[in-house]
Formats: C-alpha cells, sequence, structure tokens
C-alpha cells in the first residue's frame, strides 16, 4: 500500500520508511581536543601554557576535552619538550642547592662541581628517557586496567593521558619543594585523567596508577630488609 492509500482511523500521519543506511544510534562524543591540539589555530607557545594551565588547574576538564586518539608524535613531543624542560629546571635548583651547601656538608669546590658536570652531561638523556618512560609505565597501566575489569579504549588513549601528565613538571619552578609536589600531583592527574579519558571508574583508574607504585614501595622496603639482615650477620661473625 502506497502512503497517498493509507487510511487511519486515529488520524495519525502515514509511517514513512527510513532511507538505505539511516542510522538511529546517537552520534559519537566530540572532543574539542586540548589547546597544544590546536595549537595550528592559537600558535605553539600559547598552545603549551594553555594545556599546562589547564592541566594543574583543572585536570578533569582538560581531560575531559582531550583527544582519545589522533597519533602518537604529537602528545609525544609535548610530553618530551615540557617534560625535559622541567627537569631541566629542577635539576639546576638541585645544582644550586649542592652548591650553597657544600661547605656545610664538608665537600669541596672541586667536587661540588664533579657532581654538576655529571648532572648536565645526564641531562642529555632526559629526552630519550622521558619516551622510555612513557611508553613503559603507560603500558603497565593499561594492562592493570584492563585486568581491573576492562578500558573502553585502547592504548593510545592511555599513552596520551600519561604524556601531557608532563604537564605537572612546570610546578619544578617552584624552589627545592616544586619537584616533590610535582611527583605527588602526577599521580593524582593520572588517576583522573585516566577516568575523564576512557571512561572508567575512580576506582580502577586509581588502581591502574597506585598497584605499581605500591609495588615498587614493597621492592625497595623488601630489599631494605634483606640488607639490614645480611649486614647484621655480617657484624656478627666479625
Amino acid at each position: 500500500m502506497s502512503h497517498g492509500d493509507y487510511e487511519s482511523s486515529t488520524g495519525d500521519q502515514p509511517p514513512y520508511d527510513e532511507p538505505p543506511g539511516y542510522d538511529t544510534a546517537e552520534p559519537p562524543e566530540v572532543r574539542r581536543g586540548l589547546p597544544w591540539e590546536r595549537r595550528d589555530e592559537l600558535g605553539p607557545a600559547p598552545a603549551i601554557i594553555q594545556t599546562i594551565s589547564q592541566v594543574l588547574s583543572s585536570p578533569s576538564r582538560a581531560f575531559a576535552d582531550m583527544k582519545v586518539d589522533g597519533g602518537w608524535g604529537e602528545p609525544l613531543g609535548f610530553a618530551v619538550l615540557v617534560g625535559s624542560v622541567s627537569s631541566w629546571i629542577g635539576q639546576a635548583w638541585i645544582m644550586l642547592l649542592n652548591s650553597s651547601m657544600a661547605g656545610l656538608a664538608g665537600f669541596s669546590a672541586e667536587e661540588v662541581a664533579a657532581e654538576n658536570a655529571r648532572a648536565i652531561i645526564s641531562a642529555f638523556a632526559t629526552p630519550f628517557l622521558i619516551c622510555i618512560l612513557t611508553v613503559v609505565l603507560a603500558g603497565i597501566t593499561h594492562l592493570l586496567l584492563i585486568l581491573f575489569g576492562g578500558a573502553p579504549r585502547p592504548y593510545e588513549t592511555t599513552f596520551r593521558v600519561f604524556c601531557y601528565t608532563a604537564s605537572v613538571g612546570a610546578v619544578n619552578v617552584i624552589p627545592f619543594c616544586g619537584l616533590f609536589i610535582g611527583i605527588v600531583w602526577a599521580w593524582v592527574v593520572r588517576i583522573i585523567g585516566l577516568r575523564e579519558a576512557h571512561p572508567v571508574p575512580t576506582g580502577r583508574a586509581a588502581a591502574a596508577v597506585l598497584v605499581p607504585l605500591l609495588l615498587w614501595c614493597f621492592c625497595i622496603m623488601v630489599a631494605a630488609l634483606l640488607f639490614a639482615g645480611v649486614a647484621g650477620l655480617a657484624m656478627g661473625n666479625l
């Protein structure tokens, strides 16, 4: 029966067939992207500053806006750039502290200079270490997410969260204590980032992020106890 011949005692309008290929599902989520992901529009320097500001001040909103895919080089480039500069600033504060405290600690000027020289040389390896640590830590965390109930999105999403968490390194500009503040805040930001980017429950994100840290602390504690035990046995045999 054609639509023109359709008759209804209720007066309803005739039904219309959906066109072929019509999808009634909800449209996919559209993410605006972090400023770094829109640096062609904003410019490189403002994009870096705004990304750092958003991740530090409002990580929930930042990672809810972050694109969950789109390539590996863009987020890794941000992590290497911001992470390296932040690490060098933190190291500069440590070198300054070592130099100022050398006399009290009984170190000579030559010893302090040698230590600072080693720190400068090691700084050249920082970008490579950031690449390796980001890939490895994100991989371990993603496996734990799957183990604890599943990760809705692929490894790339977890990797991007870890890359943009490098923004927290900006607190290294705070003399001496910035390094410690950044370490703690980075763990918090990773949990929030995973929760918003995948998304997953906060408990699952926290477990995936903190379990490796707890295992690392446990291993250090066991190693310290073993070392103390061996040292005690050695002293007893003297």
